[in-house]
């Protein structure tokens, strides 16, 4: 009997030059970086708050708060929103790569690298693994969204003990511009920002809805379900594969398994594609197995409200609605939410059949 193996969907973002991950699960939506408000008596690693649809939410410096040292805020910076047993918080990064499936075994658990983590003192990071050649270092979300007690700062000093080891990022947020020499246009943006996640106010119906990755996809933006997406990888070497239609680009080893790769442009009456090394490739599973579909770009995780999903606009790209579950507002643009299953399925996009 085979047994079952165990498997996640983690999110894989950057920061100084260090690949991190947590569950993806738990992540509400992922905002570009607004005009954040300090707030006094938190500890250092909290740079401000911001209002995210009607609650206020506190923004963790992961960098202050795992490696005590301050990150060096940009507007580029991203702000991933999370919600753990209904704690709603953000976690400030620099860059978020993509979402993957990785097995539970193939996580190595740190008390196995280090067996006195304890004694070292080691709180939020949970587990290191490789994920196409790069190692990635898993983190405790526990442990990070604990603002306060026993064990909630980093060296084990008192929240006033820490404030003042940290005083001078305190006093840099605190009487000045969370962002360093920030220019005018760039506080514009900021606010603007600021404003609109405000100003976007919607009950929160978290069990009405799901995750939907936003990527570029045929000159337009689209969300596909978070569920069928095994992950993400760049377009590495290509094997062309005779007497078969326009739509099969070719094959492609991913993580040891030979995949198909599937244009499903013309399901949506769109041209056909031609695939470069710009192209990353998305990797759908579904009951049959896996398929990958080239993509432009990925460019958020977004929680999307069944009740804020509408009808196909006239004049989109994607003229074929057949295959379109509807639109939803993402940053001020409307995306569609493509049915994946449904354009594998009956887009006339067949990987077997015969020329």
């Amino acid at each position: 009997m085979k047994q079952e193996i165990n498997s996640s969907h983690y999110l894989i973002f950057g920061l100084h030059n260090q690949k991190y991950a947590f569950e993806s699960s738990y992540i509400k939506e992922i905002v570009p970086i607004p005009e954040l408000t300090p707030a006094d008596e938190v500890p250092a690693f909290i740079p401000g708050i911001f209002n995210f649809r009607g609650k206020y939410v506190p923004v963790i410096d992961i960098n202050l708060r795992i490696c005590n040292q301050k990150h060096n805020y940009s507007i580029s910076d991203k702000i991933i929103i999370l919600n753990k047993d209904g704690f709603i918080a953000g976690f400030l990064v620099e860059e978020v790569y993509q979402v993957v499936v990785i097995e539970d075994l193939s996580v190595e658990k740190i008390d196995s690298v280090f067996p006195s983590y304890k004694e070292l003192n080691i709180q939020y990071v949970q587990g290191v693994s490789t994920v196409d050649d790069e190692n990635i270092i898993f983190l405790n979300l526990d442990s990070l969204l604990t603002i306060y007690g026993n064990n909630a700062i980093l060296t084990g000093l008192t929240e006033s003990e820490e404030n003042e080891e940290n005083s001078e990022n305190s006093r840099t947020v605190r009487n000045g511009y969370f962002i360093k020499d920030a220019t005018e246009n760039e506080i514009k943006i900021l606010k603007g920002r600021a404003k609109d996640l405000r100003q976007n106010f919607q009950i929160d119906k978290s069990e009405d809805g799901y995750p939907v990755a936003v990527l570029g996809l045929i000159g337009e933006l689209v969300g596909v379900k978070l569920d069928t997406i095994q992950g993400f990888s760049d377009v590495k070497k290509i094997t062309q594969v005779p007497c078969c239609p326009n739509h099969i680009l070719g094959q492609t080893n991913y993580r040891g398994e030979i995949l198909t790769i599937v244009d499903i442009s013309p399901a949506l009456n769109a041209k056909y594609r031609t695939l470069t090394a710009s192209n990353l490739i998305m990797i759908i599973k579904l009951s049959e197995g896996m398929t990958a579909i080239p993509v432009e770009e990925i460019l958020d995780i977004h929680y999307v409200q069944k009740s804020d999903i509408k009808d196909l606009p006239v004049g989109s790209k994607i003229v074929n609605r057949e295959f379109i579950i509807g639109t939803v507002k993402f940053n001020e643009k409307m995306i569609s939410i493509l049915d994946i299953e449904k354009i594998l399925s009956k887009g006339n996009l067949a990987v077997n059949e015969e020329v």
